[in-house]
């Protein structure tokens, strides 16, 4: 058997102030801004690593990319707004302004870093340094 040695106002105390945290660590993350961050996957293969940032509704000339120390920034403005005919009656998304920071580790050769934008995913090359692509080996199982 088992027997609560709190209250139950306490536990409820307890889970309200978990919730508290979880809200201000959120708060946190998305660095005060109302809109929500553009989604990324990062790949790791043997020779670089790739960096897709999921942001539709853009232009190639819409993403500025900036690197510095190490801390790579990709940030969009809001998109103009165009003239569209008829009038929307359910608008569930559209393009915000958003920025984004990455720091990145020591084995990126800073120099030949390139980026495409298509399909609505903008791809972020990071090409590894010579001497520090992954070394793969298969090894016979005797």
């Amino acid at each position: 058997m088992c027997y609560r040695s709190a209250s139950y106002e306490k536990w409820q105390a307890q889970h309200a102030h978990r919730r508290r945290r979880r809200a201000e660590k959120y708060r946190r993350w998305t660095q005060g801004t109302t809109a929500p961050l553009p989604p990324v996957n990062v790949r790791e293969l043997d020779d670089r690593y790739e960096l897709y940032l999921f942001a539709p509704e853009r232009k190639n000339e819409d993403f500025q990319l900036a690197l510095r120390d190490r801390i790579l920034t990709i940030s969009a403005p809001t998109p103009e707004a165009t003239e569209e005919p008829g009038t929307w009656k359910r608008r569930e998304f559209h393009a915000e302004a958003f920025e984004r920071q990455f720091e990145l580790n020591e084995k990126i050769d800073l120099e030949h870093i390139n980026a495409s934008y298509e399909n609505g995913t903008l791809l972020v090359q990071l090409p590894k340094l010579e001497g520090q692509q992954t070394f793969r080996q298969d090894i016979p199982v005797a």
